[in-house]
């Protein structure tokens, strides 16, 4: 490994190509978590649609959903 770090033609294109990896990660990090960031100030201000249920995970419960009743929703978790 020695050998490889000493010859300086490698050592210049080890820390080019680690330095644009490392950017290339940074712009996708940050564009998800503004998306996400963005999803959620949405949602907190009342604003729930596709877009924002897309960004940040969140599912809105199908009218189905909310009209089963509590004994209901525990007999289908419990199983006998």
């Amino acid at each position: 490994m020695n050998e490889i770090l000493a010859d300086k033609e490698y050592a210049d294109s080890i820390i080019t190509s680690s330095t644009e990896i490392l950017s290339a990660f940074l712009y996708m990090w940050g564009a998800v978590a503004g998306a996400y960031a963005l999803g959620r100030t949405a949602e907190k201000r009342g604003i729930s649609n596709t877009v924002t249920q897309l960004a940040t995970g969140n599912k809105t419960p199908s009218a189905d959903e909310m009209a089963k009743s509590i004994e209901d929703k525990v007999k289908e978790k419990i199983k006998w």
